[in-house]
């Protein structure tokens, strides 16, 4: 019976994992397709009319040609955006604290004022403080594109046997049939997969017009 229950427990992870992979998959697709790949269709008609001004109007030829290089810095900056989110270039050479230290940097273009609290946390499990990091994002990112609040506090502490979490938003809120129904949602069943593979767990407290707070503690 126990290795039963052993295999079963393996497949379940097996399948939560390849759940999560193909998500980022998604994710990454539609990130693409929705700024960087309509932003170099865009600038492939500039190219056209760059083209079609070149000899008789190169005034106009002119502002073209900076729109075009604008266009391509700013596609840069998209590929530069998701290949951190994949492997923040920070992690392996500074640690989770100045990853998360840069990723709040790069929020300050947001409508939102961040409160944060971090402290530092070890591990040689790599891989465990990338999924901690990838779930604090998906926490932040949800209350940013979702809250519709003005002010979002993260605090991340470590007691050396569990990392905690807590993101808190003054937004709109929800009720706890909400949260039952977004478990299926695209970004938060993958939150719940994440935290469920590191052993952790994951709590929501909310009530409408009163925002929401997230508490999150992995094991160690």
């Amino acid at each position: 019976m126990e290795i039963n229950k052993d295999i079963n427990n393996k497949k379940k992870h097996n399948k939560m994992v390849l759940a999560i992979q193909e998500t980022e998959r998604k994710r990454i697709a539609r990130d693409l397709h929705d700024t960087s790949l309509q932003n170099l269709t865009h600038i492939v008609h500039q190219l056209e009319l760059f083209g079609l001004y070149m000899e008789k109007d190169p005034i106009r030829a002119n502002i073209e040609l900076i729109s075009i290089k604008n266009g391509l810095k700013s596609v840069i900056d998209e590929i530069r955006d998701i290949i951190f989110d994949l492997r923040p270039m920070t992690f392996d050479d500074l640690g989770l604290k100045e990853t998360f230290d840069t990723f709040f940097a790069s929020l300050k273009n947001t409508n939102y004022e961040f409160i944060v609290d971090i402290d530092p946390v070890i591990s040689d499990d790599q891989d465990l403080l990338l999924n901690i990091y990838r779930v604090a994002v998906e926490c932040i990112y949800n209350s940013i594109s979702h809250s519709h609040g003005t002010k979002i506090c993260f605090t991340c502490k470590c007691d050396g046997q569990f990392c905690k979490l807590k993101i808190e938003d003054d937004g709109v809120g929800f009720t706890k049939d909400d949260i039952d129904a977004k478990k299926n949602h695209f970004g938060l069943s993958v939150l719940y997969e994440r935290v469920q593979m590191m052993d952790g767990e994951i709590v929501f407290e909310t009530e409408p017009n009163k925002g929401t707070r997230i508490y999150i503690s992995i094991p160690l």
